[in-house]
């Protein structure tokens, strides 16, 4: 152990680690994540509920001129404007129709305080899962997807495709 490490705490070492794992989104032996799973476009994902603001009917959505197809406009969430993505198209599902979307999943993200929302066909279910048991994405994952894959988990005989919604004011910012 080199000087520098020793003069730290234990508990000071532990929780820079801890922050540095829950940041990067990494798992933690022993950690118990909840998991919402909900279906777009026919296929099931999850997302962490700790990434989650809420889910709610689908409010009323004003386009915005000059935007990405995948972004559908704003909306006004108690009081505050939301940003709504049409995931099925960002993620370049088939057979996607987010106008007929019924239910709107608000994530958080640490770059737009009023979250992101990102239209979803129904919500299955919230599940808790050893944080160990989740895997990397699946090789064979491309384009869009693969970009906001953060792995993936066996629910049942499902192999579900965890999401990392946060990374969604990234590609805002390219766009």
């Amino acid at each position: 152990m080199s000087q520098e490490s020793a003069a730290l705490q234990g508990s000071d070492v532990l929780g820079a680690f801890a922050a540095q794992a829950r940041v990067q989104g990494q798992k933690a032996a022993g950690e118990a994540w909840q998991l919402m799973t909900f279906l777009v476009a026919g296929t099931r994902f999850a997302v962490r509920v700790d990434a989650v603001r809420i889910v709610a009917p689908m409010p009323r959505v004003a386009a915005v001129p000059g935007t990405p197809p995948w972004l559908l406009g704003v909306a006004n969430h108690r009081g505050e404007i939301v940003p709504v993505v049409d995931l099925a198209r960002l993620l370049g599902l088939p057979g996607a129709r987010a106008e007929t979307s019924p239910f709107v999943l608000i994530a958080l993200c640490d770059t737009v305080p009023t979250g992101i929302g990102c239209s979803i066909d129904a919500l299955l279910d919230i599940v808790t899962v050893q944080a160990d048991a989740l895997q990397p994405p699946i090789p064979t994952l491309q384009g869009p997807l693969a970009r906001f894959a953060q792995g993936t988990v066996h629910l049942g005989a499902d192999l579900v495709t965890l999401l990392q919604l946060g990374r969604l004011a990234d590609v805002g910012a390219e766009a």
